[in-house]
């Protein structure tokens, strides 16, 4: 889902982007710079391919678990998109707005009145987000999370059943799968903590070249494009088991009570609801600390890709597809 800086103020009749007599849009010299990037990363850097095209996949699933759960629960939604930046098309159905952006990088869905201050149209504002009971806010947030969950769990199981030969599969591959979601469940949320309590570990490993430092890594886009070319040479089983990892990371990582995540968003409902019921009128968390926690969380997501980008560059990952 997209933060309050993102939230759509356009009425029903008039979705953002999308003129009121037309229902298709398209900028066709956008299409062809958008084909013309895809043939050139083919050619040029195929693991970057495979990596954009299994997390474009993810999210755009993720996000759209939020629509329907949030079109289900009677939420308004403006836009549902695949990819960042400007738009290359745009087709209205009915009161939302199906696009593709330049940047095929993932998605978002544009959810109306995500937080208490925005102004949205009168006749909107009972179809809000935070007009929402606690309960469709919850399953509205978490439902990106759990369809990554989900979807790992599917990938796991095709990957150790009818991808893997006859010969070599086990008497229970759904068994197997769910184990092996569980421990990337678990793993998830250690590396993440072991992340935070490793920070200070970079500047030894930047200063080394990786040879002493002994920090933990995101995956950078360097790494991510490694692996997925890695897995995509070591064939079918190990590209539906790396999209499963990262299927099941994205799920776990969004459920971090961070805002802006989708964790952070469901604490802020839960928040919210316990602080009116206790002072008996309207409590909304102060954007101002909303907008701070995701700044912060900003920040430490750029430093350590950053760092985590050289590392990958001067001192990269064994092959784990190898053997």
């Amino acid at each position: 889902m997209t933060s309050s800086a993102q939230d759509d103020e356009h009425s029903a009749q008039a979705p953002e982007g999308i003129h009121p007599g037309r229902r298709v849009e398209r900028n066709i010299p956008l299409a062809l710079l958008l084909i013309s990037g895809i043939a050139l990363g083919i050619w040029l850097m195929p693991g970057a391919v495979v990596f954009l095209a299994i997390l474009s996949t993810l999210v755009v699933l993720h996000e759209g678990a939020h629509l329907s759960t949030a079109r289900r629960a009677g939420i308004h939604c403006s836009e549902f998109a695949m990819g960042f930046g400007p738009r290359v098309a745009a087709v209205r159905v009915d009161e939302l707005v199906v696009a593709i952006r330049l940047f095929p990088a993932g998605g978002f869905v544009k959810v109306t009145g995500m937080t208490g201050t925005k102004v949205v149209p009168a006749e909107l504002e009972t179809r809000t987000y935070r007009a929402a009971p606690l309960r469709s806010k919850l399953a509205v947030v978490l439902a990106g999370p759990m369809a990554n969950l989900a979807l790992g769990l599917g990938l796991a199981v095709i990957a150790f059943g009818p991808l893997t030969p006859a010969a070599e599969r086990t008497d229970n591959p759904v068994g197997e799968a769910a184990v092996w979601t569980g421990s990337l469940f678990t793993t998830s949320f250690e590396g993440y903590l072991e992340l935070v309590r490793s920070v200070d570990d970079y500047p030894e490993a930047i200063a080394s070249q990786g040879a002493d430092g002994d920090a933990t890594r995101v995956m950078s886009p360097v790494a991510a494009a490694q692996l997925a070319g890695q897995a995509s040479d070591a064939g079918i089983v190990w590209v539906a088991l790396f999209a499963s990892i990262v299927s099941v990371a994205l799920g776990a990582f969004n459920l971090v009570p961070i805002v802006p995540l989708d964790g952070g968003q469901g604490a802020v409902a839960v928040i919210e609801a316990v602080g009116t019921r206790l002072r008996g009128r309207t409590f909304v968390v102060p954007a101002a600390a909303t907008k701070a926690t995701a700044f912060a969380l900003l920040g430490f997501l750029l430093l350590s890709s950053a760092s985590a980008t050289y590392l990958d560059v001067v001192d990269p990952y064994a092959n784990p597809f190898s053997g």
